[in-house]
């Protein structure tokens, strides 16, 4: 992540094109990966591009597949926003499933990212209602 604030070429891949998804779970773990595509009802182990107009269609494992389809507490993206001031990293709680329902709120997602940071990643947050 700090390759990516430092103008690291190779990481505009991840930070344009491939969606990082992210749940807190039941536990209060911190979970992400990047969402991936499926095929044929399994993992078809491809990153879904973003914005890429062949994959806009696709099947996606999404915000569930973090968690097996249990619940969790909160979900959303991180992306990186070259054009902030300064360039940054952001967190989200734009998942469909687990971001914006009602009785999420903005300081749930503070909370997240103050997780985030206990682990050296720091980001903005912002909320989606």
């Amino acid at each position: 992540m700090d390759d990516v604030v430092a103008g690291a070429r190779i990481s505009s891949f991840l930070t344009n094109d491939i969606a990082i998804l992210w749940v807190v779970n039941d536990a209060g773990d911190v979970l992400f990966a990047v969402e991936e595509l499926v095929q044929d009802g399994r993992p078809a182990k491809v990153p879904r591009h973003k914005t890429i107009e062949f994959f806009r269609g696709a099947p996606k494992m999404g915000h569930p597949a973090l968690v097996r389809c249990a619940n969790a507490r909160i979900g959303g993206e991180i992306y990186f926003n070259a054009d902030g001031i300064p360039p940054g990293w952001v967190i989200t709680n734009e998942s469909g499933r687990y971001g914006m329902h009602p009785s999420r709120t903005p300081t749930h997602l503070h909370n997240v990212r103050l997780l985030f940071a206990s682990m050296g990643i720091e980001m903005k947050e912002f909320f989606v209602s």
